[in-house]
């Protein structure tokens, strides 16, 4: 090869200090190899030249390659050791940054810290006093500034690159070079100074013949973005061509903290030119050094980290203003429409009401009469009622009886039995009815109905008899916002109550208001603040409980991480046990339980950020143990501060071949506090034909749900793919939830695809036009596999056509076992490249050939529980993949199961509500005390707290005489209660740990009056909730019923049996045993269940195999003590109070040793064997526990509560292995 294109004299800008000849541009030509490797080693006297090959021109760079930096140069850094550096990542330590400061924000590494040394003063001239001005001045004593060597090597480089970038001659820059690529003027960027880069289109296949050419360039493999822009236009050079030569030009400003310069070119549409996908890499002069750059990291990413708190802050502060914005323009607006409604009610309850009231028509006797004649809201009257003219004037009533008035306002506003009562006393006669008292503004009112038309006041005292009869008196208070008063007259049975019509006396409105019109801006104005006062109280109690739970969450997931860092202290712990970003850990390993056992050399190998670090650690070698008893080998490093996670292996090598532990393939994590970045997340999609609530079966339906929720709760983005079932269109869940996104042609049909959001999770529903899915159920039909292959390639193909990439696709139990092989065949070729496929086994009953298809084309596939992974291990499906298997148990949402209501989380956020009530101005009107009588009432969902509004406009009464804005806010609100769907609704009395004995008591109270049992004597209650399937142990459930009953219990059963054999045993054993004792419910009852595992003792679970089993972890949040069969996942999560202690104590609280750490963690009853003897083991002696000592079977149901057996540890486990198939 022809080595003479370029000059063998180096630029002094590419050289610190070296008298070399300058102006020496860059050459790139097509078929270099690359440059440099970041393994190479540049010392202060090497020369560094960039060579130019003939034939087709390519460009010389390094990789770009994020695989390939494990071991990195100090070839930036040109005042390094000339020896290299092997030291894997380059402790700063080990740094060849001592000639520059290691901060790449800060410019001190330009000019060094400049102090002036103190003058020294002889000891006359400190003699000398102030007065002895005849001595000249000395002239002042001046320090010369000296320059740092480095930094003004930097600064005579970067004059060098401004004066050859402003004043080179692109024709005498480009002499020669017709047949180059790539041309840079200074040869090589310069740091904080422009670089000039010249492209010869002739030289590029994809750009030759494009009309616009541009630069897509960042710095310091691409994590340097300018701030100008990362994308220039390039421009003719304006040079004359030779041989076909067609030079362009773009001049870019290289960051003072760079390193490296990365750039691709482009035509702005889909021609590229990107180094035969390396990208172009041109190294940088005079900036920071690789090791300063990556030492930076967590500045940047601190600062970074502010720069997004920042941002979000202001667009949530923007966002917040703007809904703030609307809600108070709809609260304007529903302010209007209510006053409105509440002005027509008024015209309609007054056009029914009278001043007086006459007795068969006008001119007959009159009945009643106010004084004054129309009393205003807000103040006190007499009403005048004349016994005579009515039903009961028909008997006499004694001198010393009274006459009972029972009332209310504004149409009865407060209910029936809401109504006021007042003794009326007799009066002399009707006279003062007349007076002028009543005339107040507002004599348009309304003063007829229909039995009075025409009842001139002018007139009354004239009519006559108006002031004959029995008169009777009651003195009253008209409420502030009363407009009619409502009335009937009691005398023992017997009512006056106007033929059943009723009286209705008109109530003239406030004096405070001059009409109708101000009444009615004034009652707006007051539900305008009603509607303010809900939504701001709202706000305070969604953020509070949102809040509340949140913490709830993550001192549960601390829990776990604190158990698991327990269980595996015997083999790993470290100090500190909580790792700190930028600090020192040591890690303690035992090698006796590992692959490593017996090894007398160990190394400790790792990474950090999941092995995406560019620091890496090792291979260190262990210090061995030491001491009596010592069995853990030692080593310490340092923790980068921008890492979050902790990744390595022991092995018995320093690399190459030998003995490795690696976790069985998923490698050792540990959580890292303090970091300014978190993990990426990952973006995972369930592919499933099941999912709790909209399309429930068995247990597959509730584990997509809540292991999907539980993963989003960690920060991961998760979605799920179903069909789109018939029955979706009647459901209430998706009731106007369902919505178009796209529809395309695929597998013969028209597929159409919609989108709902179920359980906060967003679902992507598949619906083929060849009515696959037109079916009222999820199974049943004949072709139910060729249907859930058809939609596990519709789901993949909808994947494709959008563009998504998940990290994870999640496909579940033989019907969507196909998106695995159909993946990597027809999909991950053609454009679906990023995901990676795990499989989960839920029964290995159906479906064995598709699952064993499955587990050989997934990354990694697991089933429901360690036990029942290791009890279907042997089968030929699994037992050639096992390899990748694992046994992860289920767990359950314990927001949907609930007993207590929330009532912990509802504490809190009602102080935080008293909070924000007590800050609220005052209302703005004062005689409106409530506005809630003539209009429908604020929603409770809009603000559960406000009770004020059910008592109406007429409650109570009393005179307001204050005219000025003073009645306080609503009072502070009662014990809220949670509308959210969890479990308590069903619950007579909420409950936790700290009261479940009060709690069940109550539940099995009401359980038993819904059933129809017994309340005598104080009895322990067996319950079922199951589908009753030989898998079930439906012959043990049978045998449970008698033996319950036997011991002078109870037995309740909820399930049915899809088998009509079994269903007519079960309804035999209903009709021999039903009565005051045994109850049987042969139907899906969401509200029985839940009554049924609070009020029960015991519930019994007696399956023949059970993959994992929620019914036990259900039955133990609700305080019922699980008897169970220990099989699968059942001997998982149960753990016997006889036998377990040990298995119960490691597994629940991380204890190798229970009497040590005393620690009973056992949580039941179990038994092996299949028939009822064995049984009865287990089940006399959970009754005989109830029967002699009722004091420990209490603690052990508040033992049981307090057991955490959600999703927290499960959904850790699910993102480890996520993790790992990412790996695969």
């Amino acid at each position: 090869m022809n080595l003479q294109k370029l000059s063998a004299v180096s630029s002094a800008i590419g050289k610190q200090g070296s008298p070399q000849t300058k102006g020496i541009p860059t050459c790139v030509t097509t078929s270099a190899s690359r440059l440099s490797s970041r393994s190479s080693v540049i010392t202060p006297t090497t020369t560094h030249s960039r060579r130019a090959i003939n034939g087709p021109l390519r460009a010389t760079t390094r990789s770009v390659n994020s695989s390939s930096s494990s071991y990195r140069s100090n070839g930036t850094n040109k005042s390094s050791s000339s020896s290299p550096n092997y030291n894997n990542g380059h402790s700063p330590s080990s740094s060849s940054s001592s000639s520059s400061s290691s901060s790449s924000s800060s410019p001190s590494y330009l000019i060094s810290n400049i102090s002036a040394p103190p003058i020294p003063i002889s000891p006359l001239t400190s003699s000398l006093s102030s007065s002895s001005s005849s001595l000249p001045p000395s002239p002042p004593k001046t320090t010369p500034i000296v320059m740092d060597p480095v930094a003004a090597a930097k600064a005579k480089a970067r004059s060098a690159a401004r004066q050859l970038v402003s004043s080179h001659r692109p024709s005498d820059v480009l002499y020669g070079r017709h047949h180059w690529m790539l041309v840079t003027v200074p040869e090589q960027p310069v740091a904080g100074e422009d670089v000039v880069i010249y492209f010869n289109k002739s030289q590029s296949d994809a750009l030759r013949s494009k009309s616009k050419v541009f630069i897509q360039f960042g710095f310091n493999h691409w994590e340097l973005t300018p701030e100008g822009g990362s994308r220039v236009e390039f421009k003719p050079a304006g040079v004359a061509s030779v041989d076909s030569s067609d030079f362009w030009m773009a001049k870019l400003s290289v960051p003072k903290d760079s390193f490296e310069l990365n750039f691709i070119l482009s035509d702005g549409q889909q021609g590229f030119e990107n180094n035969s996908g390396k990208d172009f890499t041109f190294e940088v002069a005079h900036g920071v050094t690789w090791d300063e750059w990556v030492d930076a990291a967590a500045d940047r990413a601190l600062a970074s980290q502010a720069r997004r708190q920042e941002e979000e802050r202001q667009a949530a502060a923007a966002a917040e203003i703007a809904r703030v914005a609307a809600c108070e323009k709809l609260e304007r607006e529903t302010g209007f429409r209510k006053a409105e409604e509440a002005r027509k009610k008024m015209e309609r309850l007054q056009s029914q009401a009278t001043l007086e009231f006459c007795a068969g028509g006008p001119g007959g006797p009159i009945v009643f009469k106010m004084v004054p004649e129309k009393p205003a809201a807000g103040e006190t009257f007499v009403l005048k009622y004349n016994r005579q003219p009515t039903s009961l004037g028909a008997f006499a009533v004694p001198a010393n009886e009274k006459l009972t008035l029972l009332y209310d306002f504004n149409g009865w506003e407060s209910g029936p039995g809401g109504q006021s009562k007042v003794q009326m006393t007799r009066c002399n006669s009707g006279e003062g009815s007349g007076g002028s008292s009543g005339s107040d503004g507002n004599a348009s009112a309304v003063r007829s109905n229909a039995n009075n038309t025409t009842n001139n006041r002018n007139n009354s005292n004239n009519n006559q008899g108006s002031n004959k009869g029995d008169w009777w008196e009651a003195t009253l208070v008209a409420p502030h916002n009363a407009v009619v008063m409502d009335f009937v007259v009691n005398y023992y049975e017997h009512y006056d109550n106007n033929n059943l019509k009723d009286y209705h006396a008109l109530i003239g409105l406030s004096k405070q208001v001059s009409s109708v019109e101000e009444w009615q801006a004034n009652l707006a104005t007051e539900f305008e603040y009603l509607e303010r006062v809900a939504r701001i109280q709202g706000d305070a109690l969604n953020a509070a409980r949102g809040e509340a739970k949140e913490i709830r969450k993550q001192e549960a997931r601390a829990q776990v991480q604190a158990v698991e860092r327990r269980k595996v202290r015997h083999v790993l712990f470290t100090e500190p046990e909580v790792l700190q970003a930028g600090e020192e850990v040591t890690v303690y390993y035992n090698p006796e339980d590992t692959p490593l056992n017996g090894k007398s050399h160990i190394y400790l190998v790792g990474g950090w950020n999941r092995w995406t670090h560019v620091r890496k650690f090792g291979p260190v070698k262990m210090d061995p143990p030491s001491g009596p008893g010592s069995k853990h080998f030692k080593a310490t490093v340092r923790i980068p501060k921008d890492a979050y996670k902790m990744d390595f292996v022991f092995a018995d090598v320093m690399g190459g071949d030998g003995t490795y532990d690696n976790r069985g393939g998923f490698d050792y994590h540990l959580p890292v506090e303090g970091s300014p970045i978190g993990e990426r997340s990952l973006y995972v999609v369930h592919v499933s034909v099941e999912m709790a609530p909209i399309a429930k079966v068995g247990g597959l339906g509730d584990v997509v749900t809540a292991l999907g929720r539980a993963v989003k709760d960690q920060g991961h983005q998760v979605e799920v793919i179903l069909p789109k079932y018939q029955f979706f269109d009647h459901s209430p869940l998706l009731h106007n939830a369902i919505k178009y996104e796209t529809e395309f042609d695929w597998g013969g049909t028209r597929v159409f695809v919609s989108t709902a959001t179920v359980e906060n999770l967003k679902v992507w529903l598949i619906e083929p036009r060849n009515g696959f899915f037109n079916t009222q159920s999820v199974y049943g039909r004949y072709d139910d596999e060729v249907r859930f292959d058809f939609f596990s390639k519709a789901a993949l193909e909808f994947l494709l056509k959008t563009g998504r990439q998940p990290d994870i696709l999640h496909c579940h139990d033989w019907p969507t076992a196909h998106v695995a092989a159909s993946f990597w065949k027809d999909y991950q070729p053609y454009g679906l490249y990023k995901p990676r496929v795990v499989f989960t086994i839920h029964n290995m009953d159906f479906g064995i050939k598709k699952i064993g298809e499955a587990a050989h084309n997934s990354q990694r596939f697991t089933t429901v529980s360690p036990t029942y992974a290791m009890e279907v291990s042997g089968n030929a499906a699994v037992r050639p993949h096992l390899h990748k298997f694992v046994g992860i148990r289920n767990g359950i949402d314990p927001e949907i199961w609930d007993p207590s209501e929330g009532t912990g989380d509802d504490a809190v956020a009602a102080a935080a509500v008293q909070n924000v009530t007590a800050a609220l101005p005052a209302r703005p009107l004062s005689y409106l005390k409530v506005a809630g009588t003539f209009c429908s009432p604020i929603p409770a969902s809009s603000s559960p707290l406000l009770t004020e509004t059910a008592t109406g406009l007429g409650g109570g009464g009393g005179k307001d005489s204050s005219t000025q804005a003073t009645i306080p806010p609503p009072p502070p609100p009662p014990m809220i209660t949670t509308a959210a769907k969890s479990g308590g609704r069903f619950m007579p009395v909420p409950y936790t740990a700290a009261n479940v004995e009060e709690g069940k008591k109550a539940a099995r109270q009401k359980l038993r009056e819904r059933l129809g049992l017994t309340n005598w004597g104080d009895k322990f209650m067996v319950g079922v909730v199951s589908r009753l399937t030989t898998q079930k142990g439906t012959h043990l459930i049978k045998h449970a019923a008698w033996r319950a009953l036997e011991r002078g219990g109870q037995f309740v059963l909820l399930g049915s049996a899809p088998d009509p054999r079994i269903q007519a045993e079960f309804d035999g054993l209903a009709n021999r045993l039903r009565g005051a004792d045994a109850a049987f419910q042969f139907k899906y009852d969401e509200p029985l269940s839940h009554l049924i595992y609070a009020g029960c003792d015991m519930l019994l679970v007696p399956s023949m195999f059970e993959p994992c089993g929620l019914t036990q972890l259900i039955a133990m949040r609700y305080g019922a003590i699980p008897i169970v069969r220990h099989t699968g996942g059942l001997r998982d999560t149960v753990f016997d109070v006889d036998f377990d202690k040990e298995r119960a104590a490691w597994d629940v609280a991380g204890s190798s040793d229970w009497k040590r750490d005393n620690i009973d963690a056992t949580n039941g009853f179990a038994f092996s064997g299949t028939d009822g003897g064995a049984l009865d083991y287990a089940m006399n002696r959970a009754i005989d526990a109830w029967y002699n000592d009722k004091k420990w079977f209490r603690s052990l149901q508040k033992r049981v509560m307090e057991q955490d057996w959600s999703w927290n540890r499960p959904a850790i486990d699910y993102v480890e292995l996520y993790y790992s198939a990412l790996k695969a």
